[in-house]
């Protein structure tokens, strides 16, 4: 028996062994990580800009946690979007080659496709498609460098992919709510209506609806460049100038419009009706239909 034992613990240390060798693989040199495109991190960036032929700049600053488009539209920025694009600061290099010695034209880089300014020291140009391996001929400074070519839709898109498809500015507190049929207002941490509905409501309707607006989110931002004759929405803020909307349906599409900005925010027909209309109340009976039966 303890002979036994004894063959078994051999063999657990056996394969101890073999399990560590194909972890760790001794003899096999590591594969060196590859450098980085910028020395600079990605919480170190506070200013964004990009540039392209015959196009407006598109300009971001980080405020605090939250990013603005501070350039063409002076609206929040969509965070998923500034992130992606930050994903270049610290973006894998595949090559590292000196301009000294070669024509920018070689790399089409002579008339780029389009530049980034970070914190407005470091410029990224981009260039031609590099042969192999869906890459990008990009240059820092007077290095050339090949990378993932991922960033053409974020570089060459209209600015309106950077805009925040919340209506509200994050961390809105409101005031008053302006809306075609009704008028909230707060007064003593209570919210009021005027003028009041003829049909029931509960209690919480009207912060509920409060809320719907503090989160709201569009399916997408464009321009809009014509006056708007829609309803008009008017948001009053804490500390903040008030926002104005106007409310329009075409067929099956509604939306509401920032006229100062020129921004026509897209929204599903649940979201209009739940922005426009006080929630209402739940039926005691509906309730208890559709509570499951105790068996």
């Amino acid at each position: 028996m303890q002979t036994r034992t004894l063959l078994n613990l051999g063999l657990l240390g056996v394969i101890a062994i073999l399990i560590a060798i194909v972890i760790y693989e001794p003899g096999k040199q590591a594969i060196p990580s590859k450098p980085k495109l910028t020395a600079i991190s990605k919480a170190q960036v506070t200013s964004l800009r990009i540039h392209r032929p015959d196009q407006p700049d598109i300009v971001l600053h980080r405020q605090g946690e939250h990013w603005l488009l501070e350039s063409p539209y002076g609206l929040p920025a969509n965070k998923y979007r500034v992130q992606s694009l930050l994903q270049l600061v610290d973006e894998d290099s595949h090559s590292q080659l000196s301009m000294q010695g070669y024509q920018a034209a070689t790399f089409q880089l002579d008339k780029p496709e389009g530049e980034l300014t970070i914190n407005d020291s470091v410029k990224i140009l981009f260039g031609g498609k590099a042969p192999l391996k869906n890459l990008r001929y990009v240059q820092v400074g007077e290095t050339l460098h090949t990378i993932q070519d991922n960033y053409g839709f974020l570089l060459n898109g209209r600015a309106e992919l950077f805009i925040d498809y919340a209506l509200l500015p994050a961390d809105s507190k409101i005031t008053r709510l302006e809306l075609p049929d009704f008028t909230l207002a707060k007064k003593d941490d209570h919210w009021q209506i005027n003028p009041k509905p003829k049909q029931a409501y509960s209690a919480d309707a009207l912060p509920e609806l409060v809320n719907f607006w503090q989160y709201a989110q569009s399916l997408e931002a464009k321009p809009h460049p014509e006056k708007s004759s829609g309803k008009k929405i008017r948001i009053s803020i804490a500390e903040q100038a008030p926002l104005e909307f106007r409310y329009e349906q075409q067929a099956d599409n509604y939306y509401f419009i920032r006229t100062d900005k020129k921004i026509r925010y897209e929204v599903s027909k649940d979201t209009a009706e739940q922005l426009l209309n006080l929630p209402k109340p739940i039926d005691p009976a509906q309730e208890t239909d559709s509570a499951p039966t105790r068996q």
